[in-house]
């Protein structure tokens, strides 16, 4: 059962307890993680897009909670997406939220029955490499137990993309092999600025950062 979808009370109070000190920003001194933190991550705005998203998300597949949808919503908003592939299934319903904050914005979708932006692939079908998705998005949404032919050695290093791209990986801490594709993921030297929400991931991919991870208590 997704990570997601089940979450058991007494481990959320665990990893809540152990992420107590990585709230609100406390100890950031980057301004573009504080700001990304303070302003996005924990931002409690209730957006105009959110009422209608919520009606409309059972006519839609997903793997994430509703939280977390909201969420990316304000990322894309943030870095104003124009290019979103997402590499796995069950995306519709967080790419409905992706095309709310940006309505102008493209999206691709690969693996899982399909390639492209939309066209039918067999599930064996081989999925791209980030790399190769990066010199065509700005933004990659990747769920890692969908990738499992590249989730190893052979995904990195990435190559520095031809503009400042972000990436989101769900399910980071889920089990062995995505922990150590997060892990992977952290020491690439195209990643400049990663931040571990426990349930997301994202790497931010900007020769302009410099080099830090960071841990926030996001539930």
């Amino acid at each position: 059962m997704p990570l997601n979808s089940c979450f058991s009370f007494l481990h959320r109070v665990v990893v809540w307890c152990r992420r107590w000190r990585h709230r609100q920003g406390y100890g950031v001194h980057s301004p573009f993680a504080f700001n990304l933190i303070s302003d996005v991550i924990y931002n409690t705005w209730d957006y105009y897009a959110y009422a209608p998203l919520a009606e409309q998300r059972d006519a839609f597949a997903g793997r994430l909670c509703e939280k977390d949808d909201r969420l990316i919503f304000r990322l894309a908003n943030h870095w104003q997406s124009r290019s979103v592939a997402f590499l796995g299934r069950d995306w519709q319903r967080t790419a409905a939220y992706v095309q709310a904050a940006c309505p102008k914005v493209q999206c691709a979708f690969w693996g899982e029955g399909h390639s492209g932006e939309g066209d039918e692939i067999s599930p064996t079908s081989s999925l791209p490499l980030p790399t190769e998705l990066l010199r065509r998005c700005d933004t990659l949404l990747i769920a890692p137990t969908a990738a499992g032919e590249w989730a190893t050695a052979t995904a990195f290093p990435l190559d520095p993309p031809p503009h400042p791209a972000l990436l989101i990986v769900t399910d980071i801490h889920s089990d062995a092999a995505a922990r150590q594709l997060w892990r992977q993921l952290q020491a690439d030297k195209a990643v400049s600025v990663t931040f571990d929400l426990y349930r997301l991931g994202l790497a931010y991919l900007d020769p302009q950062l410099n080099k830090q991870d960071y841990v926030v208590n996001f539930f």
